[in-house]
C-alpha cells in the first residue's frame, strides 16, 4: 500500500575511474512498506574481495529478512555487515565506509559509518548534510579549490587518492571493536526533495553549494546525476580520478498517512487520562474521609481514656474499667490497613489494652479479698504493681502497694485468730484473750470494719466465758490439778505460734525449703501437744502448696537446662556442618583460582575452629594457609598493577603514534608502534590488538615506500 501510493525515482553511477577495480558499490531494495538504499566505498588493498559489494549485500540481506526503520534494527544491519567483513579479512583487513538510508515512503532515517555523504536538497536549499566519521574532514568549499593541489597525494600511477586525513577513518565496517555508527532520528520527507549519496572522491572535490547547483532545477534524475558527473570530471580534468559513486533519489510523491487513527489514539489517551484523574480525585476524597473518620474515632477513644484516667485518679476503678472497656470496643474497630495514623492507632490501642488489663486485675483482686483469698489477691496486686510502671498517669502504684501491705496484715490477723481459736478450744481463755486483743490492734489499722466487729465479738465471748462463775471454779480446780500440764501446753502453743509465723514469713520471702521445714516442725509440735483439728489440716494444705511451688520451680529449671543443652548442641552442629561446607567451598575456589574468595572462606574456617576448640594443628595449618594466600594475592595484585601500567603506557604510545602520523612523521610512528609490539610481547598479548598494530605498521611502510 505504501509503495503503490508513493513515487521515488532513482539513478546512480559507480565507476572505477583510473583504478583497476571499482571500489564503490550501490544497491537498493524497495519493499511494500519500506525501502533501503546503500552506497559503500572500500579502502583496503585486497584485490580478490570486493569489500564494498560484500558490505552492501550483507546490509540488504539483513534488511530483507527484518525490514524496519527503527534505529536499533538499522544498527543490527550494520553490525551484521561488519561481522561479514571481519570473517572475510583473510589476506588483509577489509575496510569499508558506508551510508544506509531506510524509508517508509513518508520519512527516512540514515546511518553513516565512514566517509560516504548524504545530502538533502529541496527548492534550492540544502536541508541536510551528513557528517563523515573521520579524524579531520578537509572540505573543499567555494573559494578553497585553489589549495586542492597542495593537499592531494598521487599514487604510483599518477591518480589522485583521497586525502590522507579523509581516509583516516574514525569508524568503518571491518572494525574489530567499538563500532559506533551515527544513526539519525526520523526525518519527514517533502515532495520534490532530492537525496544525493556521494563517495569521498566526489564530495571532497565538490563543495555542498556546487552539488546543489548541479542537482537543482533538473527535470529528471538522469539529468541530475549527469550534471554532478560532468562537474566532477570538468573540475578535475587534469587529474586521474579513482573510483567514485553517485546516487540521486528524487522524492516525487510521498505516502500520505491517515491521521484519523492518530486522532483516535489521542482521544483515547485523553479519555484514559480523564478517567485516571477522576479516580485519583475519588481516591483523594476517600482518603480524606477516612482520615476525618479515623481522627474522630481516635478523639473519642482518647476522650474515653482520659475519663478513665480521671476516675482512676479519684480511686473509682470500676468506672475507670467501664470507660476503658468502651474505649477498647472502639479501638478494636480501627482500620489498620488504610495507612492513616497507623503509629497513633497502635500506640493508643496498646495503652487502652494495658489499661483494661490493669483495671480488670484490680477488679479480680477486690473479688479475691471479698472471698478472703488473701494470698491470691497479693499475687494479683503485685502484678498490677509491676504492670502499672508503664502507665504512671493512672496513679496505681501507691494503691497497689497499700493493697499488698493491707493483705499481708490481714494474713497476720488471720494467723492470730487461728491461734486464738486454738486457745479457746483448749479452754485457755486468758491466752485466747491476749491473742484476740493483738489481732484487734492490727485490725484497727485496716479499713475492714466487719473484721473488727468479728474480733470484738470473739473478745466479748471470751470475756463472758471468763466471767462465768462455773468457768472460774473449773479454771481454779483445773489450775491446781494441771498447773504443770497447762504450763507445758502454753509453752507448746507459744512455740507453735512462733514457728507458724516463721513458716509464713519464709513462704512470703520465697524461701520455700525453709518454709517446709518450719511446717514440719509445726506438725510435730501439734502431735506432741495432742492437738488434732482443722488447723493441722490447714498446715498440711500449706505444705502441699509450697511443695507444688518447689516442684514447679524444679521442673522449670530442668526445662531451661534441657533447652540450653539443645541450643548448645544445635550451635555446635551448625558450626560443624558449616566447617564441612567451607572445606568444599575452599576446594572449589582454589580449583577455580579464586584466591580472594578462598581467603574469606579460610578466615571464617579459622574462626569456627577457634570457637569449637579444634586441635592446635588444625588452627596452625589454617593460619599458615591464610598467610600464604595473603602473600599470593599481594603478588598477583603487584603483577596486575604492573600490567595495567604497561597497558596505560600502550595507550599513551598509541596517542603519540597517531600524532606522529598526523604530522607525517611515519618513520617515528613505526618506531612507536614497534615499541607497542614489544610491550605486547612482554605482556603476552595476542589477537586483534596485535594484528591492528601490524596492519598500521604495514600501511605506514607502504606510504613511506610510495613517497620514496
Amino acid at each position: 500500500m505504501r509503495r503503490l501510493n508513493s513515487l521515488f525515482e532513482i539513478e546512480y553511477i559507480s565507476e572505477s575511474g583510473f583504478e583497476k577495480n571499482n571500489r564503490t558499490f550501490f544497491a537498493y531494495m524497495p519493499l511494500e512498506d519500506y525501502s533501503c538504499y546503500v552506497l559503500a566505498e572500500s579502502f583496503d588493498s585486497d584485490e580478490d574481495v570486493n569489500s564494498a559489494k560484500l558490505a552492501v549485500e550483507a546490509v540488504m540481506s539483513a534488511f530483507e529478512e527484518k525490514p524496519s526503520i527503527k534505529k536499533g534494527r538499522i544498527k543490527q544491519y550494520l553490525n551484521f555487515a561488519n561481522e561479514q567483513l571481519i570473517k572475510n579479512s583473510v589476506k588483509s583487513k577489509l575496510m569499508v565506509g558506508i551510508t544506509v538510508v531506510v524509508s517508509d515512503y513518508t520519512r527516512i532515517r540514515y546511518a553513516v559509518c565512514g566517509n560516504v555523504k548524504l545530502h538533502m536538497f529541496n527548492q534550492g536549499l540544502i536541508e541536510l548534510v551528513s557528517e563523515p566519521q573521520v579524524y579531520n574532514v578537509n572540505r573543499y568549499n567555494d573559494g578553497l579549490q585553489a589549495n586542492q593541489s597542495e593537499n592531494e597525494d598521487f599514487d604510483s600511477y599518477g591518480m589522485v587518492n583521497s586525502n590522507r586525513e579523509i581516509q583516516n577513518l574514525l569508524q568503518y565496517l571491518g572494525k574489530v571493536n567499538g563500532l559506533e555508527p551515527f544513526i539519525s532520528k526520523k526525518i519527514k520527507l517533502k515532495e520534490n526533495t532530492t537525496l544525493l549519496l556521494t563517495s569521498c572522491n566526489v564530495w571532497e572535490r565538490l563543495s555542498d553549494v556546487e552539488l546543489l547547483e548541479a542537482v537543482d532545477k533538473t527535470k529528471t534524475t538522469v539529468e541530475a546525476i549527469e550534471n554532478v558527473q560532468d562537474l566532477l570530471l570538468s573540475t578535475n580534468a587534469q587529474k586521474k580520478i579513482t573510483s567514485y559513486g553517485i546516487v540521486v533519489i528524487e522524492v516525487v510523491k510521498t505516502f500520505m498517512e491517515d491521521d484519523s487513527k492518530k486522532k483516535k489514539r489521542l482521544k483515547l489517551l485523553y479519555t484514559v487520562l480523564t478517567v485516571l484523574l477522576i479516580m485519583l480525585l475519588i481516591t483523594a476524597i476517600s482518603v480524606g474521609i477516612m482520615r476525618v473518620n479515623d481522627k474522630a474515632d481516635l478523639t473519642k477513644i482518647k476522650n474515653l481514656q482520659n475519663e478513665g484516667i480521671s476516675y482512676s485518679t479519684y480511686g473509682n476503678y470500676t468506672k475507670a474499667l467501664t470507660k476503658y472497656e468502651e474505649a477498647k470496643k472502639l479501638s478494636d474497630k480501627l482500620n489498620l490497613k488504610n495507612f492513616q495514623y497507623i503509629k497513633v492507632k497502635n500506640e493508643l490501642m496498646k495503652d487502652v489494652n494495658e489499661g483494661v488489663t490493669l483495671f480488670t486485675s484490680i477488679k479480680d483482686g477486690d473479688g479475691l479479698i471479698e472471698g478472703k483469698k488473701y494470698e491470691q489477691a497479693i499475687k494479683t496486686y503485685k502484678s498490677v504493681l509491676t504492670e502499672s510502671a508503664g502507665n504512671p498517669e493512672l496513679l496505681l502504684t501507691d494503691m497497689a502497694e497499700d493493697k499488698v501491705e493491707m493483705l499481708e496484715r490481714l494474713i497476720e490477723i488471720n494467723n492470730l485468730m487461728a491461734v486464738g481459736e486454738m486457745y479457746d478450744s483448749s479452754n485457755l481463755y486468758a491466752s485466747a484473750l491476749v491473742t484476740y486483743n493483738e489481732a484487734l490492734k492490727l485490725a484497727k489499722e485496716t479499713k475492714d470494719s466487719d473484721l473488727r466487729k468479728e474480733i470484738q465479738l470473739k473478745i466479748y465471748d471470751i470475756n463472758q466465758k471468763l466471767n462465768t462463775k462455773a468457768l472460774e471454779e473449773v479454771a481454779d480446780a483445773k489450775a491446781k490439778e494441771d498447773e504443770e500440764t497447762q504450763k507445758v501446753l502454753d509453752e507448746k502453743l507459744s512455740k507453735i505460734q512462733e514457728v507458724t509465723l516463721a513458716a509464713v514469713k519464709a513462704q512470703k520471702d520465697g524461701e520455700n525449703e525453709e518454709a517446709i521445714k518450719y511446717y514440719e516442725e509445726v506438725l510435730k509440735l501439734y502431735e506432741d501437744a495432742g492437738i488434732k483439728n482443722e488447723r493441722v489440716e490447714e498446715v498440711y494444705v500449706k505444705m502441699a502448696e509450697v511443695e507444688k511451688i518447689i516442684e514447679e520451680e524444679e521442673t522449670k529449671l530442668l526445662e531451661e537446662e534441657a533447652m540450653l543443652r539443645a541450643e548448645e548442641e544445635q550451635e555446635y552442629n551448625e558450626k560443624f556442618y558449616r566447617i564441612k561446607d567451607l572445606i568444599k567451598l575452599i576446594d572449589i575456589a582454589e580449583s577455580d583460582n579464586q584466591k580472594k574468595e578462598a581467603l574469606e572462606y579460610y578466615n571464617e574456617l579459622l574462626e569456627l575452629y577457634v570457637d569449637i576448640d579444634a586441635s592446635k594443628d588444625r588452627i596452625e595449618s589454617t593460619s599458615k594457609k591464610i598467610e600464604e594466600l595473603k602473600e599470593e594475592i599481594e603478588e598477583l595484585d603487584k603483577i596486575k598493577k604492573n600490567r595495567e601500567e604497561k597497558l596505560l603506557q600502550v595507550e599513551e604510545l598509541k596517542i603519540r603514534a597517531l600524532k606522529e602520523q598526523k604530522d607525517k612523521k611515519n618513520e617515528e610512528a613505526i618506531k612507536t608502534y614497534e615499541e607497542i609490539l614489544r610491550i605486547f610481547e612482554e605482556l603476552k598479548v595476542v589477537g586483534s590488538d596485535v594484528e591492528d598494530i601490524y596492519s598500521k605498521i604495514s600501511v605506514l611502510e607502504g606510504k613511506i615506500g610510495a613517497g620514496s
